[in-house]
């Protein structure tokens, strides 16, 4: 249990890295908004049976199709078959606790046990009284070169569980890779998924044990602690550009889709916005102002402090 809770955490630490490029698994389009707690509490009300509290791994909203959506991804190492009754299960809690229900999708790391089918669906009789779909994606069915093709690093930690991903050569590439890149957090958790898949598939740990001690003697070396902190800066730098673009994105497209005539001067308002925060809380204003003059005025006092009300 403990084993299952530590990959559990990894899991979500590669997550929460870059969620839009695990939304966009499921949805090409999806725009991450913001990430929600994780915890499922209930508001007890007296008289009610107390239920035991649940958590899920990683729930988030998005921006699908000009729609805030509520999305759930929950991380499985192994096949799980009664996986559609735990997503309708976690959907109950989470409509119950944030009024909306969630797209669940499921990431499947092994390909072991019995995949469960998508719809769930439920009968009384012959009368279908409830129907769940869900989306799946499983990374035992990618091909590992095909992760190393790709320009980001933001899924390549996964690279021991896919078709190819325990031969030597690409786990070497994939270290390489990601020692390069600097990001300490995609290296460790690189390292940790080919530990548990080479251990689960039988892999050559011995070998794998020893390269893992060569990078750290390399990695403790002064020279490669300053490389490494240079990257990271870069990388932190390039993290923020990408988020500033994808706010200043989402704004346009909420413009342009409720108020298209305030187009021009949103592109010209969201160019001066430097912070993605702003642009956030400015985009959810325009998404909820009830006409257009509501809208220009967000878009014209965006820089203007809020007035705060003398106490009476």
């Amino acid at each position: 249990m403990i084993v299952d809770k530590y990959y559990d955490s990894q899991c979500k630490r590669l997550f929460h890295n870059n969620p839009e490029a695990f939304l966009k698994l499921f949805e090409p389009d999806a725009i991450f908004l913001q990430a929600l707690p994780e915890g499922l509490e209930l508001v007890h009300k007296p008289g009610e049976p107390n239920e035991e509290a649940q958590s899920v791994d990683c729930l988030t909203l998005a921006m699908i199709d000009e729609l805030e959506t509520l999305v759930l991804i929950e991380w499985q190492t192994h096949n799980d078959y009664q996986m559609g009754d735990r997503l309708l299960e976690y959907n109950r809690r989470i409509r119950e606790k944030h009024g909306q229900t969630a797209l669940p999708c499921v990431i499947y790391l092994l390909k072991d046990g019995n995949e469960p089918p998508s719809p769930l669906i439920m009968w009384a009789g012959r009368f279908q009284v409830i129907r769940l779909d869900f989306r799946s994606i499983h990374v035992g069915d990618w091909q590992a070169e095909n992760l190393l093709a790709r320009s980001d690093v933001d899924l390549l930690p996964l690279l021991p569980f896919t078709i190819g991903g325990r031969d030597i050569r690409l786990v070497k590439r994939m270290l390489e890779r990601l020692r390069q890149e600097g990001s300490k957090l995609l290296l460790d958790i690189g390292i940790a998924f080919a530990e548990y898949a080479f251990d689960h598939y039988h892999g050559d740990l011995e070998w794998f044990h020893r390269e893992v001690d060569n990078m750290k003697e390399m990695r403790d070396l002064p020279l490669f602690k300053a490389w490494r902190e240079e990257g990271r800066e870069e990388e932190r730098a390039e993290a923020y550009q990408r988020e500033l673009a994808a706010a200043r994105s989402l704004l346009i497209e909420i413009v342009e889709a409720r108020m298209p005539h305030l187009k021009e001067l949103a592109q010209e308002q969201a160019d001066l916005i430097d912070k993605p925060e702003i642009l956030r809380t400015l985009t959810i204003q325009l998404a909820v102002a009830q006409t257009s003059k509501q809208a220009e005025r967000s878009l014209r006092n965006w820089n203007k402090p809020t007035k705060k009300k003398s106490a009476e």
